[in-house]
């Protein structure tokens, strides 16, 4: 009898340990397959963005969603284990982006809610290099088919400024704003490993956008960026010649950017979403100092202003008609009310609303906390450049620009139960 208990267990445990197998790998293969709908996503995302003239299938976008959503819930079938406060963040988010998607009517917020929930337990390492190889390859190819005359190179001529390509997308700074995201998508993968001939190539990038584009802010954002990463790597240099020097067991690493630093810098975002709400609020056309500061943002806080005057402020967003300069270079001409909300604050307060405006501002800034508990300052000096960024240009939402959206929900470790998370949850 003892003997038939010892057979049944070892019978019990194989076939235990078959079904682990078994979930482990429809795991794999359902988060592969997430994956490749992430590439298709982020590439007819891009495209959008550039004088491309793609006839998709009809329901391409559709169907895209659908088998992301499909894969999303075999994914949570599989997994079935859930921290309650894992379920509270997820289901707090979740209604968050619903009510204002169904509220306000913009599609973009329940896509990247979907891809959000389906990519949580894959590597965010994995998925920045993904994003990162495939919106590269797609701007080269962009910019190769606007010199040979396969896409439209629209070429714009302002008074008083110099001659703005936009290399087959739609619009200059659209163009020169991919550079910047790519530039600290490279900086999340390299960290400690960048060189200075890699951030010499963000420098010249950010030359680039100037001298051919004239998109002044995405090479002050880029310019900003290298400087930010010469202290650091200077600081790096110094900090192991007096490790060498003392003989110290100590980490040269550990304070490489002092903690006082990344203090401030985790309130970076919600100190300049604050910031550009409220200037936006106060400007009035009176010759100031918030005028003079207008000028210089390009009209920003005037437009600002203006969608203050036209639209309330409702909790989950409504939906504001903006017209734009991108696509064409007559729109100036045929629509003279031109009205675009560059900032990515205001936008989100204005369309999105107020309460997905209080979970995004403190969702990066407890994402940002962590970080600097864990001493990942690269991560800390993004998220505050991004925050910067973010008061002036409009690409915050949309996944293609910012995959650093992901960060909330997304685990930075190992597929599978034991994974590492960089973000809100599992903290």
């Amino acid at each position: 009898m003892r003997e038939r208990n010892l057979n049944l267990n070892i019978i019990e445990k194989g076939i235990e340990k078959l079904n682990k197998t078994d979930t482990e790998t429809m795991l794999h293969m359902v988060n592969e397959t997430i994956l490749m709908m992430y590439v298709l996503f982020l590439t007819k995302g891009f495209l959008g963005t550039t004088m491309f003239r793609i006839h998709w299938p009809e329901h391409f976008q559709d169907v895209i969603i659908v088998i992301t959503t499909t894969l999303l819930v075999m994914k949570l079938l599989l997994i079935r284990s859930y921290k309650l406060s894992e379920l509270i963040m997820m289901g707090g988010i979740t209604s968050v982006f619903l009510m204002a998607r169904a509220i306000s009517g913009y599609a973009i917020l329940g896509e990247v809610l979907l891809f959000m929930l389906a990519l949580r337990g894959i590597s965010f390492d994995r998925i920045i290099k993904i994003h990162f190889v495939t919106i590269s390859f797609l701007l080269v190819v962009t910019i190769v088919c606007s010199q040979i005359g396969m896409v439209d190179n629209l070429i714009y001529h302002f008074e008083g400024r110099r001659e703005r390509q936009s290399f087959g997308v739609c619009y200059p700074t659209d163009f020169a704003a991919y550079f910047a995201w790519l530039s600290w998508a490279w900086i999340y993968i390299r960290k400690e490993k960048l060189k200075y001939i890699e951030i010499g190539m963000m420098l010249l990038a950010g030359v680039g956008v100037w001298y051919f584009c004239d998109a002044r802010l995405s090479a002050a954002m880029l310019t900003l960026t290298v400087c930010v990463l010469i202290g650091v790597k200077l600081r790096q240099m110094y900090l192991t010649h007096m490790k060498a020097k003392n003989k110290s067991g100590k980490d040269g690493n550990k304070n490489v950017v002092p903690d006082w630093i990344q203090n401030i810098m985790i309130w970076a975002m919600p100190i300049c979403s604050v910031v550009i709400v409220l200037l936006s609020c106060l400007y009035s056309e009176e010759p100031s100092l918030l005028s003079g500061l207008n000028s210089l943002l390009s009209g920003r806080l005037s437009l600002g202003r203006l969608a203050f005057d036209r639209f309330e402020v409702k909790w989950f967003g409504q939906f504001v008609p903006m017209v734009g300069f991108g696509k064409n270079t007559v729109t100036q001409v045929v629509s003279p009310d031109y009205f675009f909300l560059d900032s990515s604050f205001v936008s989100i307060l204005m369309c999105y609303g107020m309460v997905l405006f209080f979970v995004l501002v403190t969702t990066f800034f407890v994402t940002a906390f962590y970080a600097k508990k864990r001493n990942d300052y690269y991560l800390v000096l993004i998220i505050s450049v991004v925050a910067v960024d973010c008061m002036v240009e409009h690409h915050m939402m949309e996944l293609w620009y910012n995959p650093f959206l992901l960060l909330w929900l997304v685990g930075a470790g190992a597929e599978g139960e034991n994974k590492e998370y960089v973000g809100v949850i599992g903290k």
